[in-house]
């Protein structure tokens, strides 16, 4: 087995790029809990309306190697690996609700 088909899914992710090229990412069980994680930071130096308008976000996952995926390419991995245990899965985004 390569090192590529030992990766996991491991949690729910947020990736911004704020306005100044700065890029952060966000963790959690859920995408809700990455997107209170990340408005509760940000809003230190951004009201909500800037985090809406000049923020990037995308939505993924963290890998067992600690690398931001996003939910096109963790449905592949996950379903790559039977990660969800034979659990019936559709389309080709994955979800968190998949994870759990």
């Amino acid at each position: 087995m390569s090192e590529s088909e030992n990766i996991l899914i491991i949690c729910s992710a947020i990736k911004v790029e704020l306005p100044d090229g700065e890029i952060r990412i966000f963790r959690g069980h859920r995408h809700t809990h990455c997107i209170q994680a990340m408005n509760d930071e940000l809003s230190y130096f951004m009201n909500r309306q800037e985090i809406n308008k000049s923020v990037k976000k995308t939505q993924g996952f963290m890998t067992s190697n600690n690398e931001f995926v996003d939910r096109y390419q963790a449905m592949k991995i996950f379903s790559k690996i039977n990660q969800s245990e034979n659990k019936p899965l559709s389309g080709n985004k994955l979800y968190s609700e998949n994870l759990y």
